[in-house]
């Protein structure tokens, strides 16, 4: 993977194809902890402690067709590589809890990516899903949640409208915008 948001990504798509009707999405990116911590939790249908022993198998996987799934081994792989962790808890029934971190100054960590537009393809598959998301750094911490938006939008317009979803990627670059001080 080239950078940390498709990372990312590999991991709230496996929320998303849970049947999760909602995504908790953390990044906190500081200087101070020298670390990037990526936290996705949701409420789908969970994993058995069988399949949870062997989630970074890449031979491991709970799709239908193709038996091989290397996201979250690759996601591990580059959270050991980083002076990392990556941590799973998950109950049949209840959700999942992902709990990663890299050592930001780690000479192999790759660059954060384009987390704005992450989100908006994420956003672009979540049906009924609802997303929280929180980006915090050392300087300030964004919020942004598909609820309020759906609030805001009433029943006629849908959140994955592409203009909507435009809007949307825009305010979350503008909100970690300001997190980072003026910098993207």
């Amino acid at each position: 993977m080239q950078d940390l948001a498709m990372q990312f990504s590999e991991i709230i798509v496996n929320s998303l194809n849970a049947e999760s009707n909602l995504i908790t999405i953390k990044i906190e990116d500081s200087d101070k902890k020298d670390k990037i911590i990526f936290e996705v939790k949701d409420n789908g249908r969970g994993m058995s402690k069988q399949f949870l022993e062997k989630l970074t198998d890449p031979f491991q996987s709970s799709r239908k067709i193709r038996k091989i799934g290397l996201g979250t081994a690759f996601f591990k792989e580059m959270c050991d590589l980083c002076e990392g962790e990556f941590k799973v808890e998950s109950e049949l029934g209840v959700g999942t809890k992902v709990f990663s971190y890299v050592k930001k100054t780690n000479i192999d960590v790759p660059p954060m990516g384009n987390i704005p537009d992450m989100m908006m393809a994420m956003l672009t598959n979540t049906k009924e899903t609802d997303i929280e998301f929180t980006y915090k750094t050392d300087i300030d911490t964004f919020f942004f949640s598909t609820k309020e938006i759906k609030k805001i939008l009433g029943k006629d317009v849908k959140i994955t409208n592409p203009d909507i979803l435009v809007w949307i990627r825009d305010y979350i670059s503008d909100g970690i915008t300001k997190c980072k001080g003026g910098r993207l």
